[in-house]
C-alpha cells in the first residue's frame, strides 16, 4: 500500500474531505528518528537486520502534530490465480507531520459509519507503528 510522506513547518491546509478518514494525533520524538511500519512489520532498528525493514527518517527531536490520511478504504478484493489467491487493494494513505506542541487525538474527517469511526480511532496505533 502506497504511504507518502510530508515533513512540514507548519499544518497542512487542504480539503480533508477528499480522503475516506483523516485523524490527528501528537507524536513526540525525541530521538530524532521516524519510521513508519504497518501493524505487524516493525523490528527495532538495533536488531539484527532479518528480512525487510522501513528507512528511519530523520526529523528534528521534539515534539509534533502527525495527520493520517486514509484513501480507498472498502476497496480490498481477492483475486486468484493459478498459484493461489491474492488479496489487492486500492488503499493509499498520506501522513503529514509538522511541529507543534501536543493536543488530544482528533478526527478531522471521516466517512466511516460511526461505530467503525469509533473503532478507528480507537485502533489508529494498530494501523502504523509511528515513532523510533
Amino acid at each position: 500500500m502506497p504511504v507518502v510522506l510530508e515533513v512540514r513547518d507548519e499544518p497542512p491546509c487542504d480539503d480533508p474531505a477528499v480522503w475516506d478518514h483523516v485523524a490527528e494525533a501528537g507524536l513526540d520524538l525525541p530521538s530524532g528518528y521516524l519510521a513508519i511500519d504497518g501493524c505487524l512489520d516493525y523490528m527495532p532498528h538495533d536488531l539484527p537486520r532479518i528480512g525487510y525493514r522501513s528507512p528511519l527518517i530523520e526529523v528534528t527531536p521534539g515534539a509534533y502534530r502527525v495527520r493520517v490520511y486514509y484513501g480507498g478504504l472498502g476497496t480490498l478484493r481477492f483475486s486468484e490465480t493459478p498459484f493461489g489467491g491474492q488479496e489487492l487493494s486500492d488503499e493509499q494513505y498520506r501522513v503529514v507531520l509538522w511541529p507543534a506542541p501536543y493536543a488530544a487525538p482528533a478526527i478531522i474527517h471521516s466517512t466511516l459509519p460511526p461505530r467503525d469511526c469509533i473503532e478507528a480511532a480507537a485502533d489508529e496505533r494498530s494501523h502504523f507503528a509511528i515513532g523510533a
